[in-house]
């Protein structure tokens, strides 16, 4: 009779390995839909920062008729009372707070 033990066979030769990104080790960490996330909260803070935040006219104030306004005020996380620009207070505005 023949023994018939499992035999096991590696293969030694180095496999070619396809084409992959190299994924940082701190991305790992955090996962990328968690890095996509942090990027674009990233981008938002900087808008906010260089640009300002968004106000919304509360009031103003004009002279004859409405069409001739003179001033706008507009309430948000800095409240401000602006000069009308050619008559006219736009709606939403990016205010920094003023110094």
């Amino acid at each position: 009779m023949i023994d018939r033990d499992e035999v096991t066979v590696q293969n030694y030769i180095r496999r070619e390995r396809s084409f992959s990104l190299a994924v940082p080790r701190m991305l790992k960490l955090i996962g990328l839909k968690n890095f996509v996330w942090l990027i674009a909260l990233g981008i938002v803070l900087t808008v906010l920062q260089t640009k300002g935040t968004p106000h919304i006219l509360f009031e103003y104030q004009y002279i004859g008729s409405k069409e001739n306004k003179t001033s706008c005020g507009y309430v948000g996380l800095h409240p401000q009372i602006r000069p009308a620009s050619q008559g006219h207070c736009s709606v939403l505005v990016l205010l920094k707070a003023s110094d």
